[in-house]
Parts: structure tokens; sequence; C-alpha cells
């Protein structure tokens, strides 16, 4: 059962039993976060569409890599990668088909597909694996906001201390 509320600066936000969003990040029930990771990686299938039916290879490669791949990062960095997994799987293989119908080369073999996910550095394509980065975007986001949380809950600053290094 879902609600609308009006939020302090006037929009109205849509408040429900198993959930609600957050500066773009689902909150609430597993379930709830799950499935809206699931949709909003699943959009990600009308950009890769329009990427192929550019017809220009180049544009559509820089498109992809700029565009498209990083969709996932946010949520990255404030879901958990558990409930993730899936959106991240979805997202990937948007990622890859669209990849491969843009060098026109329908069968890559996972070495080569492992190649093209290799950041540019290092003789890859740079097409991150929104799966493969999960797990380290969020543990490294809140091994960052640790830092920054004595300063607003005085109490924990003698147990934050002990736990990050400076």
């Amino acid at each position: 059962m879902a609600r609308i509320m009006r939020a302090s600066f006037g929009k109205p936000v849509r408040v429900s039993s198993s959930g609600t969003t957050v500066l773009g990040t689902p909150v609430g029930q597993p379930g709830y976060v799950e499935s809206s990771c699931n949709l909003f990686a699943k959009k990600g299938q009308n950009l890769c569409d329009q990427l192929i039916a550019l017809n220009d290879a180049q544009s559509g490669m820089l498109l992809l890599r700029f565009c498209h791949v990083p969709c996932l990062n946010h949520l990255g960095r404030t879901v958990s990668p558990s409930l993730l997994q899936s959106a991240a799987v979805v997202h990937d293989g948007f990622t890859k088909s669209t990849f491969q119908h843009l060098i026109r080369c329908p069968d890559l073999h996972d070495d080569q597909w492992f190649q093209a996910t290799l950041p540019i550095r290092f003789g890859g394509f740079g097409m991150l694996s929104a799966e493969s980065i999960s797990s380290i975007a969020f543990v490294s986001s809140w091994v960052h906001s640790l830092v920054h949380l004595p300063q607003y809950f005085e109490d924990l600053q003698d147990s934050v201390s002990h736990l990050v290094c400076h």
C-alpha cells in the first residue's frame, strides 16, 4: 500500500510499506530493493537498443562506455551486493550484447569478453562489469563513510578510530 507524501521541498514522495527511493537508492525490504534495482537495470536496454540503431560503431562504443557502463555505479556504492546481483547480471548482459553488436562479433569467447572488460590502460575496452565491481564499491563506500560518522555521532568516536587506519 503506497501513499504519496510531500517532502519539505514540495515534491511528491511515494512511500510504501515495503520501501521507498531516497536520492536514487531504493531503501526498505530486501524484495523491494532488489526489484527496484532490477527495474533500473532493465531500463538500460532502451539505451543499448538506441546505440545499436545509431549504426555508428565508434560513437556507439563511446556512448556505451561512458553512458551505459557507469549506470549502476551509484547503486553499487549504496546497495548490498547480494541485492544488486541480479540487476548487475542484467546490466552486464546488455553491455556485452551491445558491445558484440557494435564490433560485429556475435560470439565472443569468455577470454575475449574478459579482455574487453579490462581498463584501457591494461589493453581492454573499459567495459567494466557491474557484477565484478559491486562488492568492492559497496565496501569502499562504507569505509569512506565510516571516517565521517564520528563528527555526527560523538559516541562513535572511539569505536571508529580503532577500525580505521589513517
